[in-house]
């Protein structure tokens, strides 16, 4: 165990094909531990990269203050435009708080202009924010930050939070914790964004919230794809499994959404708000034992649905959506309303918990449609086999029925 920080400059003849690695000699995060208390702000890191390109750190157990509501407790601080950056395989452990403050996250980037920031694999414990990036301004977008295959618990607020990034991924991660508000806040993340296979619980807020986010038209740009992720947000308030908020070009397939806060007017499985343009949602699972609503599409935002189809859309409250200005307490109130959801069904989905979003719903096996671009495997990297099963999971049905 060493106890102290350490920071990294530019290390003369670094580049993406001579990059500088610091990890544990045995490859186990365990046996290297890294230990700092800050004492304010201006020490505020376990490693500063003050302007390192082209550097690694793997396997390696890094942790902030261990004192609780510690209000100075980052991990890795990004400063300046760090580029071709690699964060992998590490314990990564900060203080213990149900605050969302910017000092207290575990890898932190302030706004900067940057290429190639790349978060796998690591495990995130405690901490504000586990993950907070940000590229310049919405002018200038950062490229080629990845948060992939990390394991999230116990964060204050949010697991990640991404800004001003074009063609982003978050893609594999799993989040949980008694605090969290936010899955994965991206704003500002433009192109073809990937937000893939995540599988969230959230104590109350956001399960996955894209603000402003453009996608390309397809050609040459990709769409934003937002596609097999599981997302339970529960709480007793506002509680929105995945949230579109001022998007363009965005294509939601494949989501398995379970809404159990007990708020009815403010739980919502999708909620899309804002003018919008070119969004497709077909293959998912919207379901609100809590009451609330399926669907919550406000007029703006409803004018820029292409396509909704193909859904299944739960409830056990009073209306299952919300579709430009009014709620509909029938599917086919909804359907005939919004001229959307002609072959959306509306069946208890069959979870295997609250937050284990699998299924073996007969209702939903073969009850989806092809989608493009194609979605090949499901949330555990099982084929897709057409017809496909609506959801995050593609199975084998049960035979019995599992009506509730």
């Amino acid at each position: 165990t060493y106890l102290e920080h350490f920071s990294i400059t530019p290390i003369p003849g670094a580049s993406s094909t001579n990059t500088v690695t610091f990890t544990s000699q045995s490859g186990i995060a365990s046996d290297v531990i890294v230990y700092y208390a800050a004492a304010g702000a201006s020490d505020n890191y376990v490693v500063l990269l003050n302007g390192a390109d082209y550097v690694r750190i793997q396997n390696l157990t890094l942790a902030s203050n261990s004192v609780p509501n510690s209000a100075n407790a980052i991990v890795i601080y990004f400063a300046g435009g760090v580029d071709g950056v690699r964060i992998e395989g590490n314990t990564i452990i900060g203080t213990i708080t149900t605050g969302g403050g910017a000092a207290q996250t575990l890898v932190y980037g302030p706004a900067s202009l940057y290429t190639s920031r790349i978060v796998n694999g690591n495990i995130f414990n405690d901490g504000s924010w586990a993950v907070s990036l940000s590229g310049y301004n919405t002018a200038l977008l950062s490229s080629g930050t990845q948060v992939n295959n990390n394991t999230f618990t116990n964060q204050g607020y949010g697991y990640v939070f991404l800004e001003n990034q074009s063609a982003a991924r978050v893609n594999g991660n799993s989040g949980t914790g008694p605090d969290a508000d936010r899955g994965a806040e991206l704003q500002y993340c433009d192109a073809g964004l990937q937000v893939q296979k995540n599988k969230f619980s959230v104590s109350t807020g956001y399960g996955i919230y894209l603000y402003f986010c453009d996608g390309g038209t397809g050609l040459p740009t990709p769409r934003g794809n937002v596609s097999n992720n599981m997302i339970h947000v529960g709480g007793g308030g506002g509680a929105y499994g995945i949230t579109l908020y001022y998007c363009t070009y965005q294509d939601v397939f494949f989501n398995s959404i379970n809404i159990t806060s007990s708020s009815v007017a403010s739980g919502l499985g999708l909620y899309a708000t804002g003018t919008t343009t070119s969004v497709n949602v077909i293959n998912n699972v919207f379901a609100n034992p809590g009451g609330g609503y399926a669907i919550y599409v406000d007029a703006n935002a409803a004018a820029g649905i292409n396509t909704l189809d193909y859904n299944d859309l739960y409830t056990i409250g009073n209306f299952i959506g919300y579709w430009s200005g009014t709620s509909y307490p029938m599917l086919s109130d909804l359907q005939a309303a919004s001229g959307k959801d002609a072959n959306s069904i509306s069946v208890y989905p069959a979870f295997t918990s609250t937050t284990d979003l699998h299924s073996v719903s007969p209702w939903l096996d073969e009850a989806g449609t092809t989608v493009s671009p194609a979605i090949a495997t499901d949330f555990d990297g099982g084929a897709r086999s057409a017809p496909h099963d609506i959801g995050a999971d593609a199975f084998v049905p049960a035979l019995s029925s599992t009506t509730p």
